[in-house]
């Protein structure tokens, strides 16, 4: 009984640790994030940092319709980039209706998707994502 438990385990562990961990070659786009953010009907914004600054505690920010469809194309065509330094302290959460589609981390116009030791480090050159950056921050009352 103890035999057949230990190889599920094994199974399912091996299975878990099979992620992939290729890098992206610079220039390229998420294509898995975009993916699973193309059905997106809105976007969830809430600070990472909110439970050491005041300045972003309860804030929370829903943004959808033609806004929404502008971030995520953003996202889309966004290009693998060098590792920044960045805190990356702003999280975008896709959906669909209520379905959680997928989250991304936001600094400026740089955006993390996955495992930033993984390669998951995207830039956006439309200017986009780093508009919203700034408005996110006068909202909050932050400086950039």
């Amino acid at each position: 009984l103890l035999f057949p438990f230990i190889l599920f385990l094994a199974a399912v562990c091996s299975g878990l640790a099979q992620t992939n961990t290729t890098v992206p070659p610079a220039g390229s786009t998420p294509i898995n994030l975009t993916n699973l953010i193309a059905s997106a009907d809105h976007i969830i914004v809430t600070n990472r940092l909110a439970g050491l600054d005041t300045r972003y505690r309860g804030f929370s920010l829903t943004i959808s319709g033609d806004e929404a469809r502008r971030i995520v194309r953003a996202i889309s065509s966004s290009q693998h980039c060098v590792p920044t330094n960045s805190i990356f302290d702003w999280d975008l959460q896709f959906y669909r209706e209520a379905h959680f589609l997928a989250v991304v981390h936001l600094q400026d116009s740089d955006f993390v998707f996955g495992d930033l030791n993984k390669g998951g480090e995207y830039v956006d050159g439309s200017g986009v994502l780093e508009e919203l950056y700034h408005d996110l921050l006068k909202r909050t009352g932050s400086r950039f």
